[in-house]
């Protein structure tokens, strides 16, 4: 379960839809107090049904209790989301085919009371040596403490580090200008809807975007220096090339475009946050990683509340859009928009 996740989940209920073998979408939500099990399951309940799967697990996380015999509040509180939410389930006439409770070093089953297989003291496991996590990690899947280290994630850089990451946008500013004939007396009333219909920076920055993403690839993705991440930052605030950009991200190589757009976001300074943010979230939904999309998609809603691709992403998310719904567009359709160059020749 972290491996689907990127984190180690805690004080959470997990809910897995299922096609066939396969696990088709995963929520995670905390575990409410008791009382409010029925509201939480209410709300976990429409996002499972709109997949139709043929089952659904529940794995619900606790903390381990002082003894077998104390059941503490997070097991009531799991026990009677897993209840409620199986209710709820069964009215739509879809079967929960496994429904457990885990503390971290032993599980117990919901539907199996036989001491000769799932005994009352627990079944021991132990997450750190299984195979698939291993499996995971070695092919370069980070899988982080808990939810609020995928949130700090994008919190975007502070500190010595940011005032570095300020004065390497800063220069990178004036290059982006100067590629498209400007110069940086252009950057003291930055208006990117008016430099963004410029023919010569629209052109230079596909240039730039198609060179760096055409070809990407995960050494790439994971090895961008601050200047190239400033750059990108800056190109994308140009709508154009943000969403030709966009157009280069596919199920293909979404992993590795949530390796750059997310090493770019975490490099990012105002006011050039929201569209490497929003790449990363799309890169990280279509890479099956909701939770990353939700926490970048957070930090848009504070820096720029009103971005549209912000709103877009942050509606398919709260719709639960499956990433297999999503038809890319193609880059070369996307490029066909820009001003040609016999047109920039002649202005």
């Amino acid at each position: 379960m972290p491996a689907a996740l990127g984190f180690h989940p805690r004080r959470s209920l997990v809910a897995i839809a299922l096609q066939g073998k396969r696990f088709v979408f995963h929520l995670r939500a905390d575990l409410p107090a008791p009382e409010y099990a029925d509201e939480c399951a209410a709300q976990l309940l429409p996002p499972l049904v709109a997949q139709q799967p043929d089952g659904v697990l529940l794995v619900a996380y606790t903390e381990p209790e002082p003894s077998s015999d104390v059941r503490g509040v997070d097991r009531l509180s799991a026990d009677a989301l897993v209840a409620e939410l199986r209710r709820k389930l069964s009215q739509h006439d879809i079967d929960v085919r496994e429904a457990v409770r885990c503390d971290g070093a032993r599980y117990w089953s919901y539907d199996c009371d036989r001491e000769e297989c799932c005994p009352s003291d627990g079944t021991p496991y132990d997450i750190e040596s299984s195979s698939t996590l291993a499996d995971a990690v070695f092919n370069g899947l980070e899988v982080l403490p808990d939810r609020s280290a995928v949130e700090q994630r994008f919190h975007g850089v502070a500190g010595a580090r940011r005032v570095e990451m300020e004065a390497v946008t800063e220069r990178m500013v004036t290059e982006v200008l100067a590629a498209g004939g400007l110069d940086v007396e252009d950057e003291q009333s930055w208006d990117h809807g008016r430099l963004g219909r410029h023919p010569d920076l629209l052109r230079a920055g596909a240039a730039y975007v198609t060179d760096l993403l055409s070809e990407l690839d995960g050494e790439r993705a994971g090895s961008l220096s601050d200047e190239d991440a400033a750059r990108l930052t800056i190109w994308t605030l140009l709508l154009p090339v943000r969403d030709l950009a966009w157009s280069y991200i596919d199920r293909d190589n979404a992993e590795h475009h949530r390796q750059l757009w997310t090493g770019v976001a975490q490099r990012a300074v105002s006011p050039f946050e929201p569209a490497p943010l929003c790449l990363a979230a799309f890169a990280c939904w279509l890479s099956g990683n909701g939770t990353q999309a939700r926490c970048a998609l957070d930090r848009v809603s504070e820096v720029e509340p009103a971005y549209s691709m912000g709103t877009l992403l942050t509606d398919m998310l709260e719709r639960c859009v499956p990433p297999s719904a999503w038809r890319p567009f193609d880059p070369a359709m996307i490029r066909s928009q820009f001003p040609p160059e016999a047109e920039q020749q002649s202005a």
